[in-house]
């Protein structure tokens, strides 16, 4: 649940269980009055491949290119992370900084160019009476490589603070949606009047747009569809 692995999204693996590393001493929930923890995860991980590469750099003058090129090519191969990692290789910085490869080098998985549809940045008004209408600014963005054939954003109230836009739980009010066809790479900002309905029940609810719910929209990313939460106030009418 605290690594990352892709055949084609990530190039190597590295140490990242049970790592000693420095922390805090002060008060915090990472922090050890000791200056020490054993921590797991890619933020473990990381750090010996940066630092790693930090050492070839003191030694030679490799490009960006080559560089990644001689991590990857020296790592070793494992049958374990086969189809985990690109080439199923785990660093190895002693081979690296020797510059000890693999004869049969590992060649780059390149992606076919896809849309990438991703929400940010949502706001409103803080309250709205019920059967009043209501005003929302959303940054809609296609971070990928390619349009996408369209970009259908919903927008959703809620008086459950975690929604799921997958079960469309007991509580949401359907506001509305909003559509443009096709959506080029770049973003904009979306700007939409809704109507909260009259026999929305006053109180606490919250506010939350998604594109491309129903993954109808091939992406590379399907995970940065949901926008922020706003929590807004339904008065009474």
């Amino acid at each position: 649940y605290f690594s990352n692995f892709g055949k084609a999204s990530v190039d190597l693996a590295a140490p990242g269980l049970d790592i000693l590393s420095t922390v805090p001493r002060g008060s915090c929930e990472l922090c050890d009055a000791t200056g020490y923890r054993r921590l797991s995860g890619t933020s473990m991980a990381a750090p010996h491949v940066a630092g790693t590469a930090a050492l070839i750099l003191s030694q030679t003058n490799l490009s960006p290119s080559q560089l990644r090129q001689r991590l990857m090519g020296s790592a070793d191969r494992l049958p374990s992370l086969a189809g985990l990692t690109m080439c199923g290789g785990r660093l190895n910085t002693d081979r690296a900084l020797r510059g000890v490869t693999e004869t049969e080098p590992c060649v780059e998985i390149v992606l076919p160019a896809l849309p990438d549809l991703a929400l940010s940045n949502l706001t409103g008004p803080v309250s709205v009476k019920a059967g009043g209408s209501v005003s929302v600014n959303i940054q809609l963005e296609n971070l990928g490589g390619t349009a996408a054939p369209w970009a259908f954003t919903m927008f959703a109230l809620s008086s459950n603070p975690i929604l799921n836009w997958d079960n469309n739980p007991q509580g949401y009010r359907w506001l509305g949606y909003h559509y443009v066809q096709p959506f080029a790479p770049g973003n904009t900002i979306i700007s939409v009047v809704f109507n909260v309905p009259n026999a929305t029940t006053p109180g606490t609810y919250y506010l939350q747009g998604v594109v491309d719910s129903g993954n109808a929209v091939r992406e590379f990313n399907e995970n940065n569809n949901t926008s922020n939460i706003i929590q807004m106030q339904v008065l009474a009418p």
